[in-house]
């Protein structure tokens, strides 16, 4: 059983571990499939994006807008809806993770959305 007095004896993790070049797991959004790809303009419309390494607290980045919320299903699952103001175009469609170990995004691969 420890002490708090303890505690000031143990040698801290960090001395410990040795860094390793490709030791951590890729953690990074990754998006292989958006369905639909395409939809009419000034209607909303859900689009389900299928991939790895999403969690609850992923947005979506559609086009110049940066922070769409979307609906978690599962790590693998996610959806968001198309703003009905967008014109008819090709929008790029991108996945952006918290990253839990340094305060900043973690961004997916990139696919295209059209609004016809």
């Amino acid at each position: 059983m420890y002490h708090l007095s303890n505690l000031s004896n143990i040698e801290p993790i960090q001395k410990k571990c040795k860094v390793k070049k490709g030791f951590l797991p890729n953690i990074n959004p990754t998006i292989t499939n958006l369905s639909p790809d395409t939809s009419m303009s000034n209607k909303y419309n859900v689009v389900y994006i299928t991939g790895e390494n999403f969690t609850r607290d992923t947005s979506v980045i559609f086009g110049s807008k940066t922070d769409i919320d979307i609906i978690y299903y599962t790590n693998n699952i996610i959806s968001f809806v198309i703003p009905m103001n967008y014109p008819k175009a090709s929008y790029n469609v991108q996945v952006r993770v918290v990253n839990n170990i340094t305060p900043s995004f973690l961004y997916s691969n990139t696919f295209t959305y059209v609004l016809t």
